[in-house]
């Protein structure tokens, strides 16, 4: 399995809030960057923002199959995956934001990640 193909497994366990499988692909000692974050989270803060933000918006769901963009570095260890998030809010909307993810692997985990959010997928 390569690296594409863990991006599409990690996908598909936020969309199916497989917490386990979500976790298992994220490295002990990962690093995380979300929009305007100065200094990197860990690995439990990353699942503990994911898990709020399904909380908030329990539709929301990454468009995955296929991906607006998905490719992998020349050796195979960064990813970069552009896909559409929607969601409905509490009172109804839809929203949809285009999502970046540039993600470093190392042993089949994620060991650095750098996310872009552009549009309003969060609450208003």
């Amino acid at each position: 399995m390569d690296n594409i193909d863990r991006m599409h497994q990690i996908d598909a366990a936020w969309n199916g809030r497989d917490w386990d499988a979500y976790a298992n692909l994220i490295a002990p000692d990962f690093q995380g960057w979300m929009n305007g974050d100065t200094t990197p989270h860990n690995k439990e803060e990353h699942i503990r923002r994911g898990q709020a933000y399904c909380v908030a918006m329990p539709s929301n769901q990454i468009a995955s199959e296929p991906y607006l963009e998905l490719f992998a570095s020349a050796d195979g260890s960064k990813t970069c995956s552009i896909a559409t998030v929607t969601a409905t809010d509490s009172r109804g909307l839809t929203t949809r934001a285009t999502l970046a993810v540039i993600c470093h692997w190392r042993g089949g985990q994620i060991q650095q990640q750098r996310e872009f959010i552009c549009g309003e997928p969060f609450l208003p």
